[in-house]
């Protein structure tokens, strides 16, 4: 299957289970090689991923919804529940964010772009998330991706 064709079905599987065809160990490298391998400006390599399994995993969705409880109207928490409750029957959680430390550091290193590091850190960011769907669509991994 080509690149364009694995572009196509990634948003066909939603079937959210916790049952997987990788190990933990084949799971944490093969995401390590789509971090690495996904554009940045100046290579900075500033983006990373925590990958959340077992009890850390659903440790985070129990805190989540928690925090849900006192943020959402009585009469529209039953529906956050069940979403967050599905997010939660699944293998795992991939939390993505920008190393501020290394950006910065950019911005001192190359003042004349200092304006544009955490756009091009933003734009980093959606191009891994990018990447990470279509590879886990690409070994059977069903997701689903939200912003907090």
């Amino acid at each position: 299957m080509n690149f364009i064709d694995k572009l196509k079905i990634r948003r066909s599987n939603y079937n959210i289970t916790n049952k997987i065809n990788l190990s933990d160990n084949e799971l944490a490298e093969y995401l390590e090689e789509i971090l690495i391998n996904t554009p940045s400006a100046f290579n900075s390599q500033s983006q990373r991923m925590a990958l959340l399994l077992n009890d850390k995993h659903k440790l985070f969705w129990d805190k989540l919804l928690e925090i849900m409880k006192g943020i959402v109207p009585k009469e529209q928490f039953e529906k956050t529940k069940t979403k967050i409750l599905g997010f939660k029957s699944g293998y795992g959680t991939i939390l993505f964010f920008d190393d501020s430390e290394t950006t910065d550091k950019l911005m001192e290193k190359f003042p004349l772009y200092k304006d544009n590091f955490k756009k091009w850190s933003i734009e980093q960011n959606g191009m891994l998330q990018g990447n990470v769907w279509v590879g886990l669509r690409d070994k059977e991994i069903g997701a689903s991706f939200a912003t907090l």
